[in-house]
C-alpha cells in the first residue's frame, strides 16, 4: 500500500479532466485508470520545490495546484536545461476534507512515516462522486474518453434524494410495466419501451444543497435513429408509425393508473436493438406543482393539451382506457360515489342491527323484570 492513495481529478486545459487513483509513494505521485487499474503517468517530486496551493473559485470546487520546480546543484550534471522546467499540476477533490488531507500530504511529503499509510476518501464510491461532479459541471474527459459518462443537468425535488446520489423517478434502462402490459394485451411484443438509467445528484455536504437529475448519453447516438415523438404541450409527432402511438399510449396509462395525478410526456429517444425504443428527457405534468418542479410540469393545464391533441389507438384500447378525459374522470366519480353509498348502507345496516340488539336486550330485560315482580 502506498503512503496515500485515493481518487483525485486531473485537470487539464478547458474542461478536460480525468477521475484517477493516485498513489503518493517514494517521491513519486503516480496515477491510474482506477485502484489496481492501469497505470498512465507519474510526477516526479524528488529533485523538486513542491509547492501545493488550494486554488478558490474556477470550474470546479476543492481544486489544488502542486508546482514541481527543478532544483539544481553545481555537480547536477545528469540532467539537461531542458529537464528544468516547472510543471504545473491541478488537481480536484470530492470534498474539502479530501483537498486539505492531499495538500498536507503532498507538503509534508518528505517526513513521511513508513507506517502512516492511509487511502483518503470521503465516500464509499470516490470515483462514482467524482464522476458525477463531472457531469454536474460538464466536464469532459481526455485521457478516458472511451469511458461512457453522462450528459443531462436538472434540477430537480430534494424529496427525491438520497444522501448523495439515488434512483431518480422514471425508470431504468429496463422495460417498462406499461410495456409488459401492452404485449399481454396485444400478445405482441414487436415493440419495447425503455429509458435511460437515471440518478439524482446532490451536491454539497451541509445546506444548502444543489440537486440534479442525470442520465447517460446513449453509447451508440445516431441522429437518424432518433425521434422526437411528442412534447409537453400536447404536440405529435406527424409521422404514421406505430412507436408514435405506443408512446402516447404509454402517456395516456400513465395518467390513468395515477388516478389523474400525473403524466409522463415529452417523449423523446432512439430506435435500439430493433424494435426497442430508448426513451431520454421526459417531462411530467402534475397536480401538485411543486412535486416536479422543473419548468416543463403544466400541471392540470398539460392533461388538458395532451387530450386535446391524443386520439386512443389499438394501444390504448388494448389497455382499457377511455377515450376522453371527462369519460375517465365521471367514471371514477362514479365508483366513488357507488363506494361511499355502500360504505354508508354498510353503515347503516350495522346500526341498525345495534338497535335491534339493543331492543331485544331491552326487551329481555323486561320480561326478567316482570318474572321477578311476579315471583
Amino acid at each position: 500500500m502506498a503512503d496515500y492513495e485515493g481518487y483525485l481529478l486531473l485537470h487539464d486545459f478547458g474542461r478536460q479532466a480525468d477521475p484517477l487513483y493516485f498513489e503518493l509513494e517514494g517521491g513519486l505521485l503516480q496515477y491510474y485508470d482506477k485502484k489496481d487499474g492501469r497505470w498512465m503517468g507519474q510526477f516526479s517530486l524528488t529533485r523538486h520545490r513542491v509547492s501545493v496551493q488550494a486554488i478558490g473559485g474556477g470550474l470546479t470546487p476543492n481544486r489544488f495546484c502542486v508546482e514541481l520546480c527543478p532544483v539544481r546543484s553545481v555537480h547536477d550534471t545528469e540532467r539537461s536545461i531542458k529537464q528544468f522546467r516547472r510543471t504545473r499540476i491541478v488537481l480536484g477533490a470530492s470534498t474539502p476534507e479530501v483537498q486539505e488531507q492531499w495538500i498536507s500530504a503532498l507538503r509534508t511529503w518528505r517526513r513521511r512515516n513508513w507506517k502512516d499509510t492511509a487511502v483518503i476518501a470521503a465516500f464509499e464510491d470516490e470515483a462514482k462522486a467524482l464522476r458525477m461532479m463531472m457531469i454536474m459541471y460538464r466536464l469532459e474527459l481526455k485521457l478516458l474518453r472511451s469511458t461512457d459518462l453522462t450528459l443531462r443537468k436538472v434540477s430537480m425535488d430534494p424529496q427525491v434524494s438520497d444522501p448523495i446520489y439515488g434512483d431518480a423517478s422514471v425508470s431504468k434502462h429496463q422495460s417498462h410495466p406499461v410495456a409488459l402490459l401492452i404485449q399481454d394485451a396485444t400478445g405482441r411484443a414487436d415493440h419495447q419501451l425503455k429509458f435511460l438509467k437515471a440518478k439524482v445528484l446532490r451536491v454539497g455536504r451541509t445546506e444548502p444543497y444543489e440537486f440534479y437529475s442525470v442520465e447517460k448519453r446513449y453509447r451508440n447516438y445516431d441522429r437518424s435513429r432518433f425521434i422526437k415523438l411528442s412534447n409537453n404541450a400536447g404536440h405529435v409527432a406527424a409521422i404514421d408509425s406505430e412507436y408514435v402511438a405506443y408512446a402516447m399510449a404509454f402517456s395516456h396509462w400513465t395518467w390513468y393508473c395515477s388516478g389523474g395525478y400525473l403524466m409522463v410526456v415529452d417523449l423523446q429517444g432512439q430506435r435500439v436493438d430493433g424494435d426497442k425504443l430508448l426513451l431520454t428527457d421526459p417531462a411530467i405534468h402534475s397536480k401538485d406543482p411543486i412535486r416536479f418542479n422543473s419548468g416543463t410540469n403544466l400541471g392540470a393545464k398539460g392533461f388538458d393539451k395532451f387530450f386535446r391533441t391524443h386520439t386512443c389507438n389499438d394501444f390504448c384500447r388494448a389497455l382499457k382506457l377511455k377515450g376522453s378525459k371527462d369519460e375517465q374522470i365521471a367514471e371514477w366519480k362514479s365508483a366513488a360515489a357507488s363506494k361511499s353509498s355502500m360504505s354508508a348502507r354498510t353503515e347503516s345496516s350495522g346500526a341498525s342491527l345495534k338497535s335491534t340488539a339493543s331492543s331485544s336486550s331491552s326487551s329481555s330485560s323486561k320480561k326478567k323484570k316482570n318474572t321477578k315482580s311476579r315471583r
